[in-house]
């Protein structure tokens, strides 16, 4: 949302201009810069919501994991473990 922020002055700029007298190509930057305004406005809240969901799904996941593993007796499961990705 604080991204918006900068398209929307710029909009507000460009609008500026033409009502003095500026070029008409101008209208098309105040198009584009409230459509990025708009997309940014729109995206930030969903892209929250997204995330909160999968933060969600990781937790009752672990959650899960971790019963399993104490249900089976899993002796290494108390004991700290260093993973590594090769590649």
């Amino acid at each position: 949302m604080l991204l918006a922020v900068p398209y929307a002055i710029a909009a507000a700029y460009c609008r500026a201009q033409i009502e003095a007298g500026g070029a008409g190509w101008l209208n098309l930057l105040v198009l584009l810069f409230l459509w990025n305004t708009l997309k940014f406005v729109l995206i930030g809240p969903i892209s929250l919501l997204k995330l909160i969901a999968v933060r969600v799904r990781e937790a009752l996941a672990r959650r899960r994991l971790t019963r399993a593993l104490l249900a089976d007796g899993d002796k290494r499961f108390g004991e700290p473990m260093l993973l590594s990705r090769r590649s």
